[in-house]
């Protein structure tokens, strides 16, 4: 029985002495806060820990189903110990213009803290110590981010969704599309546009071989395409695509026959170029095509819709 005791004892002290590091060591961050001030974003929190930590700040465009590193971020980052602290993201310099962000800040421990000296003894600083002292604060931010391990969801930076567009095309036939597709570091779309105008049975012919009404002028148009949707920043997006397409003129001769103008009429390639603007889920674009055949006509093109 005494046996068993001692060894009882023995455990207890062994897991005491191994689990003891760990819970003085331990930290906590609460009471999270965001304001948007001068054009950067200002968080505050409260630190909890016994070491000295570097703070570490990361944000979310998806409802925090993944987190990036916020990188130009200053303030209270470098040998923290307990108390409010307060950092300041300068989301502009990591092409960040507008958005819906959840924040979240981590602690790195820090194995380097401060050196402390004695106030009265301590020489005035010179210009040079000034230099020499912000360069190693930029070396510890960047021990910091190189250390910081990898957030799965990364490629939430660049504000990927799928996205889903109804727009209008203006040109010599006003025309209307529907765009769907991928917006991310890469993505892809496809587009259908029309005019929904049906020309019925008509004959062929050419604007000089008839006489014809000039009070009726239908016109029709078609095109089907797809391709590339590339980010150029967290809210930027380049599109650009091929595909087929025609356009159709119809007058009517003198005796009431609808006649498809040949001159006019024609199908052929019809490539397409734009910029996809991401406004929380909002997505507008703006753009261009010139479909090319028998002649080239040129239409602009803008749409608005939503990204998931």
């Amino acid at each position: 029985m005494n046996l068993n005791i001692k060894s009882c004892i023995v455990i207890c002290a062994f897991l005491t002495a191994w689990l003891w590091p760990a819970a003085m060591q331990a930290q906590r961050i609460t009471k999270i806060e965001a304001e948007a001030v001068d054009g950067k974003i200002r968080v505050t929190c409260e630190l909890q820990t016994n070491t000295y930590q570097n703070l570490i700040l990361s944000c979310s465009d998806n409802d925090g189903q993944s987190f990036f590193l916020c990188q130009t971020v200053t303030g209270d980052v470098v040998n923290q110990l307990s108390g409010p602290k307060e950092l300041i993201w300068d989301c502009a310099k990591d092409g960040i213009i507008m958005g819906n962000f959840i924040f979240r800040v981590t602690c790195a421990h820090s194995a380097r803290p401060p050196v402390q000296t004695d106030r009265k003894t301590e020489p005035k600083k010179t210009e040079p110590q000034k230099t020499e002292n912000a360069a190693a604060r930029q070396s510890a931010r960047d021990s910091v981010r190189r250390a910081a391990r990898p957030d799965p969801g990364a490629a939430a930076k660049t504000g990927g969704g799928f996205f889903l567009m109804p727009g209008v095309s203006a040109g010599a036939v006003m025309s209307y599309s529907l765009m769907a597709g991928y917006a991310g570091t890469w993505g892809g779309y496809a587009k259908v546009k029309s005019s929904f105008a049906s020309k019925g049975e008509s004959v062929a012919g050419g604007s000089n071989d008839l006489y014809f009404d000039g009070n009726y002028v239908k016109t029709g148009r078609f095109s089907a395409s797809a391709g590339l949707v590339k980010s150029l920043s967290n809210t930027c997006f380049l599109y650009a695509g091929i595909g087929y397409g025609s356009r159709w003129v119809q007058w009517k001769s003198m005796t009431g026959q609808p006649v498809e103008i040949e001159d006019y009429s024609f199908s052929g390639i019809d490539p397409e170029v734009g910029i996809l603007l991401k406004i929380r889920r909002f997505t507008i674009s703006g753009g261009g095509n010139c479909l090319s055949g028998k002649r080239s006509v040129f239409e602009a093109n803008i749409a608005i819709g939503f990204i998931f």
